[in-house]
């Protein structure tokens, strides 16, 4: 609670200090007149007090809703502001919710009759104000400003962010007021003795401990070249005086929390030209600590709204005010009413308990308790809060065992405005509540003795899956009023077996336990006094089916109602026209059945009797028996409307059968209702109905059998789908319909079709490997007899050797004699079902000659057959030096003298088809015969 504490100067002393200054008074300019609707600041959207402490002269103006939202508040007096020096404006609101309220200050420095960017002095840029007391900005005069008197605008619009101009006229909500305001020439200095001013109010203050006070000085030499200073000497009476960063203006906020316990102020002037000081008065700030003269005062200023009946029960003594009406002011101080309660015990109440209720209207509430009774509702202290408004309000809350024992104070708080209750428990020039006041007695429980009796519980409770259960206890004793007892509720899973837990935060003979899943559970209580406990019997889960599960929601507006469902489109569609108003607003039209298939869309259309409403529907898709998560929010509208007409699709995830498919409307939302389980509702209706959710169409895919190809062949996998619209992904990262096979593996591919729904297959592929081999091997294993064999032969199943001399053989490893010596080019066709390899080696079975180890292909013959041209490639070490043709008679039809050592070709189109040898001659006088094929 702010306190300012004023002490008046005589007129004297201003018209001295005004004509010391020489301050001159401008023309008066021609200003515009700021405009706003019909309803400006008459719903609270008003500038409530705006503050403006001068050298000597000072602004506090709280005032009401100005006709047509402006204020023109110029013949006040002026404060006086020093070029370049800073001070501090304020300014607040009686609006519910200050944080929408966005400000814009100027000051027209120029006197030319605009208030432009450059002399705004304050802005909340968007950020709304303070939810509670004022908002301060500090600004500084400048320099440049002339001496005279000038014009201040302050202008408040309804979530404007930070755009508000000064002169426009075609906004809703606000008010604007204006002011003038004095600035006094910083450029003549000072001169003498200063003059420090007076503090007002009086000389000893209090301040509650989360409260603030505001010093304010008047009276002080205002000129150029002055400092200003204010100091604090802590405790008061002893110590240094120090002084105070950023206290340099007239204006000095002191606060409660700072004061331990008490502080003294002063203020210092100081004229720099001449050094000398003036001090002002004392101020001693001690801290209230007394709660009772601490608590806020709110104020609530329509007699339509208020709070009508308070009670309680389940206390040790409670408190019955029904038919209270409404209080002076809007807040009404019961404390004669007392609730006394134990610690940890509960403080059920009923508001607007039946026959009264609220005033007209349905309201949101908060309750606040001073739990360690410092005379502040702490934000810690809010007991309870509503998420619904309502003409009536059941709850309680429990009094904690940190709470100080004796008398405090709770606080109601009520709001037309907003389902959780007022901003605050200290809102002023409140327009859509009241606020009530009560006595709290908090007792110490007595210690509890001997050992408790747990109570009994049900062998059996019936939940839903993923819903809370309700954990209770029949004939626990003492049930209440006792320090020292506990209780914990247990569980183990699954029931039968496993080791029991404690279940965290259940710790009271009633506690819940948060979720179930689909593994049935057992329950128990230990109940115990000290090291005396008793364990009740065990309880054990058991499932209600989904159908069973489903929040029965309640409307209560006849008026407001869904008259006509239909969809279009599905396999099966409904038309539900002229449906009415359900009993309790809510009903389940279960003979009437929408069936669809997976990834497939439904339309529907849906007609609001009563005016235009939002929409919402839900699905229960994985059939749980609860409307959960977005995905099943399956409908949101975004306006209001009386015909809703749109589409859903079922998603390829939700479950087949038959589910539940809800949809609800509301009058208020463009979007709908706040949930699918609203109850007490006004705004609207609900209405059920069966939805059967059909398998996909499963789109074809059919690789084929298991199969093989051979390396080196071009293999293709197709996915058997012939729909342009589908699409694949293989496992092997392609998304296209067929796929090139290079090895061996299991390859897989998923099709998904236009609607989202997917099928797959698989097959096993073997590439069979090419045979081959590195070279030839030989040794000599006596006169004229080597033994051959391929180094690193794989994947043959057959060898066909030519030893050169007109023998063969098709053993793997052979032995073989020759009968005469020379030159023998062996050759080593191997093979298996995919094709052959060739290798070759020449072999001299000389005496004291090397053999020549031509390799793998060491000399190529290609193409063999041939019909045109056959080519020569020399793949050895060895150069050649000549070769020549010879057909099957053994006659040379051709040979070459000079050829090219690598790559030759020879033209056979002249010659018949058949056999021919080839002898090529390299110039280490060794020689290689093959063999070639010409066809026709």
């Amino acid at each position: 609670m702010t306190q300012k504490v004023k002490f008046f100067i005589s007129i004297l002393t201003v018209l001295i200090t005004v004509f010391t200054l020489g301050i001159v008074k401008v023309s008066a300019q021609t200003y515009c007149t700021p405009g706003y609707g019909a309803v400006n600041c008459t719903a609270g959207m008003d500038i409530s007090n705006l503050s403006l402490a001068g050298a000597t002269v000072s602004i506090n103006n709280s005032t009401g809703c100005s006709t047509n939202g402006y204020g023109d508040y110029t013949s006040l007096n002026s404060p006086d502001l020093i070029q370049g020096q800073t001070y501090s404006i304020s300014i607040s609101t009686s609006y519910a919710l200050p944080q929408f309220s966005d400000v814009r200050i100027w000051i027209d420095y120029d006197n030319d009759g605009i208030f432009s960017n450059a002399e705004e002095i304050a802005s909340t840029n968007g950020n709304g104000l303070a939810l509670l007391g004022p908002t301060s900005f500090n600004f500084t005069v400048p320099v440049s400003a002339s001496p005279g008197t000038h014009r201040l605008r302050a202008r408040l619009v309804y979530a404007a962010g930070g755009t508000i101009d000064p002169c426009s006229t075609n906004v809703n909500f606000g008010e604007a007021e204006d002011y003038t305001v004095q600035v006094v020439s910083g450029s003549t200095n000072c001169s003498g003795q200063p003059v420090a001013g007076q503090i007002q109010g009086n000389a000893a203050i209090d301040v509650c401990f989360n409260s603030s006070v505001d010093l304010e000085v008047v009276g002080t030499t205002a000129a150029g070249n002055m400092t200003y200073q204010w100091q604090r000497q802590s405790p008061s009476g002893s110590g240094v005086w120090i002084n105070l960063i950023g206290g340099t203006n007239f204006t000095l906020t002191v606060l409660g929390s700072s004061l331990n316990p008490n502080a003294a102020y002063r203020f210092i002037a100081t004229c720099n030209t001449s050094s000398q000081s003036d001090t002002s008065n004392i101020v001693v700030a001690t801290v209230n600590n007394t709660a009772t003269e601490c608590y806020c005062v709110p104020e609530g200023t329509n007699v339509s709204r208020y709070i009508d009946s308070f009670s309680t029960n389940g206390a040790l003594q409670n408190v019955i005010n029904n038919n209270s009406g409404f209080s002076n002011n809007g807040y009404g101080i019961f404390l004669q009413d007392t609730i006394k309660q134990y610690k940890n015990e509960p403080v059920n109440f009923h508001v607007g308990y039946a026959p009264a209720t609220f005033g007209p209207g349905s309201y949101g509430i908060k309750i606040w308790a001073d739990w360690n009774q410092d005379g502040v509702f702490d934000t810690t202290e809010l007991v309870f809060q509503s998420t619904s408004f309502d003409a009536g309000l059941i709850g309680s809350f429990v009094i904690p065992n940190t709470a100080l024992t004796g008398t405090t104070r709770i606080r109601l708080g009520i709001s037309s405005m907003s389902l959780a209750g007022p901003p605050s428990p200290c809102e002023v020039n409140y327009a859509f509540g009241e606020y009530e006041d009560y006595s709290l007695s908090i007792l110490n429980s007595p210690i509890c003795t001997g050992t408790p009796n747990a109570g009994q519980l049900a062998d059996t409770v019936k939940v839903c899956i993923g819903m809370p259960v309700h954990l209770e206890t029949i004939g626990a004793s003492p049930t209440s009023g006792f320090s020292g007892l506990t209780a914990q509720w247990q569980y183990r899973q699954p029931a039968g077996t496993g080791t029991w837990q404690n279940i965290t935060n259940a710790n009271s003979l009633s506690s819940v336990f948060d979720s179930m899943t689909n593994v049935l559970v057992d329950f128990r209580l230990i109940y115990a006094c000290g090291t005396n406990a008793d364990t009740s019997n065990i309880m054990t889960t058991a499932y209600l089916p989904p159908s069973e599960c489903y929040c029965i929601p309640q409307a209560t507006n006849a008026n407001r109602f869904i008259n006509e469902f239909s969809t279009f489109q599905g396999v099966q569609n409904i038309s539900n026209p002229n449906s009415g108003f359900s009993t309790n607003g809510y009903e389940f039209f279960s003979s009437d059945t929408i069936t669809q298939k997976k990834g497939h869309t439904v339309l529907f259309t849906a007609y609001i009797n009563g005016g235009t409403s939002g929409l919402k529907i839900w699905a229960d898709y994985n059939q749980d028996g609860q409307f959960d998560g977005q995905d099943e929010l399956i409908y949101q509208s975004s306006t209001h409307s009386v015909v809703h007409s749109s589409n859903f699709t079922i998603p390829i995830q939700a479950l087949e059968g038959s589910t539940r498919l809800r949809i609800g409307s509301s009058w208020s939302s463009s979007v709908g209702p706040p949930s699918p389980c609203e109850t007490n509702y006004s705004q609207g209706e609900y209405e059920d109905y069966v939805l059967t959710v059909l398998p996909c169409d499963l789109p074809v895919v059919n690789l084929g059998p298991d199969t093989s190809f051979c390396e080196g062949v071009t293999f293709i996998l197709n996915n058997g789908n012939s729909d342009s619209a589908a699409t694949s992904v293989w496992n092997v990262f392609s998304t296209a319909d067929t796929l090139e096979v290079t090895g061996s593996g299991t390859y897989y591919v998923k099709v998904t079709d236009a609607y989202g729904c997917s099928n797959s297959d698989t097959v096993n592929v073997t590439m069979n490997p090419l045979p081959s081999a590195d070279s030839i091997s030989f040794q000599k294993t006596g006169t004229n007899t080597f033994s051959f064999s391929a180094i690193n032969a794989q994947n043959a199943n057959e060898y066909i050797w030519d030893f050169g001399d007109g023998a063969g053989s098709s053993d793997s490893t052979p032995t073989h004699s020759y009968s005469f010596n020379g030159e023998f080019l062996v050759q080593l066709i191997i093979k298996n079902d995919c094709g052959a390899d060739t290798l070759s080696v020449l072999l001299k079975n000389t005496v004291a000659i090397d053999d020549i180890a031509l390799g793998k292909n060491p000399i190529l013959v290609y193409p063999n057959p041939g019909s045109n041209k056959v080519f020569i490639e020399n793949k050895s070490n060895n150069e050649i030096e000549k070769y020549a043709v010879y057909n099957i008679l053994g006659q040379k039809i051709m040979d070459n003298l000079r050829p090219d050592s690598k790559l030759n070709s020879i033209d056979v189109q002249q010659y018949s088809a058949g056999i021919y040898n080839l002898k090529v001659y390299f110039k280490n006088n060794q020689h290689v015969n093959l063999k070639f094929e010409i066809i026709r």
